[in-house]
């Protein structure tokens, strides 16, 4: 299983298509919960394009995926 700190990491190289920056640096990761073999990840919308949004989402549940022991990933939703 995944850890808080490990899916934060793999984040990092999730980058905001037509921006040079990743989910990271624009602080778009609002909270990622790991419990009972489950991750739930929410961002921040900040404004962009549904497209955008959906994309990032594809990435970031491919990204926790890919991580070892992982496999329910909760789509990503956008943070209140």
């Amino acid at each position: 299983m995944a850890s808080e700190e490990q899916i934060r990491e793999s984040l990092e190289g999730v980058i905001v298509p037509g921006t040079t920056g990743s989910l990271a640096k624009f602080n778009l990761v609002r909270r990622v919960a790991v419990s009972n073999g489950k991750v739930n990840i929410s961002l921040a919308s900040a404004a962009l394009d549904t497209r955008i949004q959906g994309w990032l989402n594809d990435r970031v549940r491919d990204e926790v995926r890919n991580l070892p022991n992982q496999d329910h990933v909760h789509r990503p939703s956008p943070a209140p």
